[in-house]
């Protein structure tokens, strides 16, 4: 027996939501960046097939109950500062929940990333390369050290050396 094709007019009515699905008007007919935001996290939590599922789901982060639900997520949250933003866990090892979400821009979430090097030093633990451009010292110098074994404290007190340059006149290149 022949495989039945499916008619277009019975496969798009398959696809549109029941009447009344949306009920915040943020997901249809353009979905917000905060919807758009929220449908991702549930997907890279729940949905195995997700690109992103073995480093959320699989890991066991999951979104509180109250934000299973958009609207709370968008109560909570807020709409996002400017397009530069996105949603970051404060805690990389935390659920998706108020006490634990926060808006910020790319450079920031690149810091709180799980391989970021976090030193301790004065009593304040920060990502190693806010350390070094609070005090004006190269990142790869100060990682140089530390690779080396050297102390933190030592690591992040002793001045760098800049190696010593001849300046070149004019004369000095071929011609």
């Amino acid at each position: 027996m022949p495989k039945r094709k499916n008619n277009p007019k019975q496969l798009e009515l398959r696809l549109k939501p029941a009447r009344g699905a949306y009920k915040h008007g943020e997901s249809h007919p353009k979905p917000t960046p905060e919807w758009l935001c929220w449908s991702s996290m549930i997907s890279r939590c729940y949905v195995v097939k997700n690109h992103d599922y073995p480093w959320y789901g699989a890991r066991g982060i999951t979104v509180c109950d109250e934000w299973r639900e958009y609207v709370n997520f968008l109560r909570d949250m807020g709409r996002r500062p400017s397009s530069k933003h996105s949603l970051d866990r404060i805690d990389n090892n935390g659920n998706y929940c108020k006490e634990n979400c926060r808006w910020v821009t790319r450079e920031q979430q690149m810091r709180n990333r799980r391989n970021t090097l976090q030193a301790t030093f004065c009593g304040q633990t920060k990502p190693l390369i806010t350390w070094c451009e609070q005090l004006g010292l190269r990142y790869k110098s100060v990682f140089a050290r530390l690779k080396n074994g050297w102390t933190i404290e030592h690591a992040l007190t002793t001045p760098i050396q800049t190696a010593y340059r001849r300046s070149r006149k004019q004369s000095d290149f071929p011609r």
